[in-house]
């Protein structure tokens, strides 16, 4: 005669279902936790990586971003001292008369100065 071992050991590889008192399927085996806290850690790990080289990305592009403003800054601030430059030339006293002896004009008298 011909046992069935089939039944008691099982011809897959998973481990068998466990049954509660009433005989019914429980939902989830005790190995089953382990796989979903494993399933649970890949995705955080993936979600991690992903993260960490979308900030990186982030980070590098606004550095980017911040040397090229402080150049045109820098630009900006060396057209600014030449302006100041030029403009003390141009209101210095010696300029302004030159420019008005090459009009022709002449200084007040004293008479011509009225002060309130």
């Amino acid at each position: 005669m011909i046992r069935d071992f089939a039944k008691r050991r099982g011809l897959s590889f998973r481990s068998p279902q466990k049954t509660n008192r009433k005989g019914r399927y429980q939902s989830l085996p005790a190995n089953g936790y382990v796989k979903m806290t494993a399933m649970v850690v890949l995705v955080a790990l993936v979600a991690g990586g992903v993260t960490f080289f979308w900030f990186g990305r982030q980070i590098t592009a606004i550095l980017y971003e911040l040397s090229v403003a402080n150049t045109a800054r820098e630009q900006l601030a060396a057209q600014h001292e030449s302006l100041l430059a030029r403009q003390n030339t141009l209101m210095g006293r010696e300029n302004i008369e030159a420019q008005a002896a090459k009009l022709n004009l002449f200084p007040p008298t004293p008479e011509q100065i009225r002060r309130p």
